[in-house]
């Protein structure tokens, strides 16, 4: 079963007040952007709960499935994984967008050889990486081992 949910409230955090992301965004609770890059955060003063946040999250996240499965350069990686992999390109996908998780061309290549290890060494060979350690060398441990133990601080399957 599909633990995306509890990895980017894991991965995001959550926040019920705008702020600006590290890539300048104005973004608010599970890591959802709210305007363009460099917006004031003073156009944005409203709030938001937790129960919306999870909700919005949710679509977003599940909206990327059928998007990656057709996507020229995602499919085949897609195809080649089980769920908790399946995971690791959703949490991906929700950080970057798919055009950003397409840009890892080395490593979809791997994952869709079914060379989930190496696949997991590229993922930390990345600007990625440098920006969002914790997060990426978590998944790609869940890439290397497909299982959810990285997470285990967070969450129980």
């Amino acid at each position: 079963m599909s633990q995306i949910a509890k990895m980017l409230r894991a991965d995001e955090g959550f926040s019920s007040k705008p702020f600006i992301d590290t890539q300048g965004y104005p973004t608010i609770g599970t890591g959802q952007r709210i305007g363009p890059k460099g917006a004031a955060i003073q156009n944005y003063t409203f709030t938001i709960s937790q129960d919306i946040s999870d909700a919005w999250m949710q679509v977003i996240a599940e909206s990327y499935r059928p998007e990656l499965s057709a996507h020229k350069t995602i499919g085949p990686a897609w195809i080649a994984c089980d769920e908790v992999r399946k995971d690791v390109l959703l949490n991906m996908a929700y950080q970057m967008g798919s055009s950003g998780l397409a840009a890892f061309s080395a490593t979809l290549s791997l994952i869709a050889a079914g060379k989930f290890r190496q696949a997991s060494i590229e993922m930390l060979d990345s600007a990625w990486y440098r920006q969002t350690p914790q997060r990426a060398a978590r998944l790609a441990n869940l890439m290397s081992n497909g299982d959810y133990n990285a997470y285990k601080a967070w969450f129980t399957v």
